[in-house]
């Protein structure tokens, strides 16, 4: 059986005292409360990644970048950066707000108090292009001096050398107190700005168009090029009780008439119920931990011998490393 530790510990006793800290962190949750003035952590309203391509990364708060894929949850606070061919949508259900960040773009997540909950409250858009469709509450976003807000619109935002630039495809955007209808568009340069009519050939007027005309290209080609592909399954086979989805990551190529062929496969992280990790022994922890390894490794020969346990109530990830006796 692997042995379990943290990266970059080596005994493994000391497995058992990290998660004997951070697993247990919160048992004062279990004795009674004297403080009635107690200030509870607010809940961070959560977006999903919906679609993502290329080079997409995230930053967390705190954290340093790190690659972001579909499935992955963006929260109030979080920054997000693309790549010469990344691209990527995030999607939020309610209120409904839907958020495409095109290439070579770096934008940034407002947030807010709402109640008990953190809620998104504007996106800065610091580089590139970004296109949104927002229903609901209103959605400040804004680039340089440029600042919109609208409960209802899908619009986007440039942030060029040439200006900052707001076209409106549906609504009605309020940007330096004017109200700008769909088919209105506003520069801001320099300190001047200018009204412009947006073309019907706006390439976001339907949001990315041209991914429709990317897919089919290689099926235009009468040679086929291998592709490389990464394939995520959600496994909810594995200790259901405590884990809500183990999700694994599998890199590889897919050729013509050829299954997917994975070369690399790695745990991308363990969804876990925070209220029954909370209950577990620390010894019980490493068991199950090391078992669910053990598990995989049978189904998936190879796979990387790292874990991320994601906690269903916001609470930091835990990134362990498991380590083979052999």
């Amino acid at each position: 059986m692997a042995n379990l530790k943290p990266k970059h510990v080596a005994p493994a006793l000391s497995v058992a005292i990290l998660l004997l800290v951070l697993g247990f962190a919160s048992s004062d949750g279990d004795s009674p409360k004297t403080n009635a003035d107690e200030v509870r952590p607010l809940v961070a309203e959560k977006g999903i990644v919906t679609f993502s391509k290329g080079d997409v990364q995230i930053r967390r708060m705190g954290s340093d970048w790190v690659p972001l894929y579909v499935g992955d949850f963006v929260r109030p606070e979080d920054s997000l950066r693309s790549g010469v061919n990344g691209r990527t949508e995030v999607s939020w259900g309610n209120p409904r707000r839907v958020v495409r960040m095109e290439r070579e773009s770096v934008l940034a997540l407002g947030a807010k108090a709402l109640g008990n909950r953190l809620v998104l409250a504007g996106i800065r858009v610091d580089q590139g292009v970004v296109w949104a469709k927002v229903a609901g509450r209103p959605l400040n976003i804004s680039a340089g001096d440029l600042e919109t807000s609208s409960p209802n619109a899908t619009l986007a935002i440039r942030r060029q050398s040439s200006g900052d630039r707001l076209s409106v495809y549906q609504g009605r955007v309020q940007a330096f107190g004017r109200s700008i209808g769909a088919g209105e568009g506003i520069v801001s340069r320099n300190g001047e700005l200018s009204m412009f009519t947006v073309s019907a050939e706006d390439d976001l007027r339907d949001g990315w168009r041209d991914i429709v005309k990317e897919a089919t290209v290689s099926a235009a080609h009468e040679a086929y090029v291998p592709q490389a592909e990464r394939l995520t399954r959600d496994l909810h086979d594995l200790n259901p009780e405590i884990y809500l989805g183990v999700e694994v990551e599998m890199t590889g190529m897919r050729t013509k008439g050829v299954q997917f062929q994975a070369d690399q496969t790695r745990i991308r992280k363990i969804r876990v119920k925070s209220s029954r990790w909370d209950g577990m022994t620390a010894d019980r922890k490493v068991r199950l931990l090391n078992d669910t390894f053990d598990v995989l490794k049978k189904r998936y020969p190879g796979i990387l011998e790292t874990v991320v346990l994601e906690f269903d109530d916001d609470r930091p990830r835990l990134s362990l490393k498991y380590a083979g006796t052999g």
